[in-house]
């Protein structure tokens, strides 16, 4: 039989091919996309629009930790809010921020239980990481001026990534799809939906729980609290805490009449009292300016971590200062006509004795 250097080399071609083939199969049966939402679109000065990071998972793939970094065009437009009220994370190890100076945006969080994708049915809102509202500023911004269309772009940085949720923290392969939008040289009066969002926020963010934490390699063991809720409307905007005293609330212990001080603050806070004998108050305010508040009784040693959460509402105490006032006047418009008709029939009583 002849010798055929085509048939020498074919199994060794097919092997290769093969081995490709399995290589982009295991590749993409473990890649999750990224998106940006709308993926383009056109506005002016003035303008502002909600651009949606989502996440979709390839073959019911299911991921436990995302990364984000966003680089959007900053001589162009503004990151001006995050919101992760409507993520499907639970855990976010600390809030997003926004860098003006580089025009970068970044935030983290992960789901224990393990993300698997959108469910059959679902119109895609349950994929949602986190919202970034942008604002589109004058003509000038930095400096530079423009006299016609410039591209903005909204792109995922190198810190991007996303963790599967199969025991090993393996980095899932990506897909991105990046915004790509256009600044016009006038508003084209859209809808601000942004606006729409906070002005139809009437909800305070959900109640929280404040942990107190020691630990000897952690703020030269110091003590500090751990807390964190979340808003699904506009999104937390910020939390404030204060140490007060316990026998004179919003005053600062040890001062006659001194007010406590306000601190505007994020998870974790080193206390201010290291005596853990004043009242700490961590109040949780949304982009609407609605509040929910925990409160850390002091702690004296002998005394367990007692927290306790509430919303704040003006207009609901008002009205229970108006329900409770208007009950204690029937009750005490109830116990005067009782009495009078009782002494009504005494009197009628004593008469009918008096005149058989």
């Amino acid at each position: 039989m002849a010798y055929n250097k085509h048939m020498s080399i074919r199994p060794y071609f097919v092997f290769l091919l093969a081995l490709f083939f399995a290589f982009t199969v295991a590749s993409s049966a473990h890649a999750a996309t990224l998106s940006i939402d709308p993926p383009d679109g056109h506005f002016g000065p003035g303008d502002t629009f909600v651009a949606t990071v989502r996440l979709d998972t390839i073959l019911e793939e299911c991921v436990n930790a995302v990364t984000v970094e966003l680089n959007y065009s900053k001589d162009w437009m503004k990151a001006s809010a995050i919101s992760k009220g409507e993520s499907f994370l639970t855990l976010w190890p600390e809030e997003p921020t926004i860098d003006l100076e580089h025009g970068i945006v970044r935030f983290e969080g992960g789901i224990p239980a393990g993300y698997c994708g959108r469910v059959q049915g679902d119109p895609g809102k349950t994929n949602i990481i986190a919202k970034v509202i942008f604002t589109i500023p004058g003509n000038m911004i930095g400096g530079k001026a423009t006299s016609g269309p410039e591209p903005m772009l909204v792109t995922f940085g190198p810190a991007t990534k996303v963790l599967l949720n199969d025991g090993f923290g393996t980095v899932a392969p990506l897909i991105l799809q990046v915004g790509d939008y256009t600044r016009e040289l006038s508003s084209l009066g859209l809808n601000n939906e942004w606006l729409d969002i906070v002005h139809a926020d009437k909800i305070p963010p959900e109640l929280f729980h404040i942990s107190l934490e020691q630990d000897p390699q952690t703020y030269q063991g110091k003590y500090f609290i751990v807390f964190s809720t979340i808003d699904k409307q506009s999104g937390v905007h910020h939390y404030e805490v204060t140490e007060d005293d316990p026998n004179q609330f919003g005053y600062a212990r040890g001062g006659k009449y001194i007010k406590a001080d306000i601190i505007t603050t994020k998870s974790p806070y080193v206390l201010t009292d290291q005596t853990l004998k004043s009242r700490v108050v961590v109040r949780a305010i949304d982009n609407a300016g609605n509040a929910s508040e925990a409160v850390l009784a002091p702690q004296n040693g002998d005394q367990g971590t007692r927290t306790i959460s509430s919303n704040i509402d003006g207009g609901t105490y008002f009205w229970w200062y108006v329900i409770g006032g208007t009950l204690l006047i029937l009750i005490v418009i109830s116990f005067w006509i009782f009495h009078r008709r009782r002494g009504i029939l005494n009197t009628e009583v004593t008469r009918t004795s008096d005149h058989p």
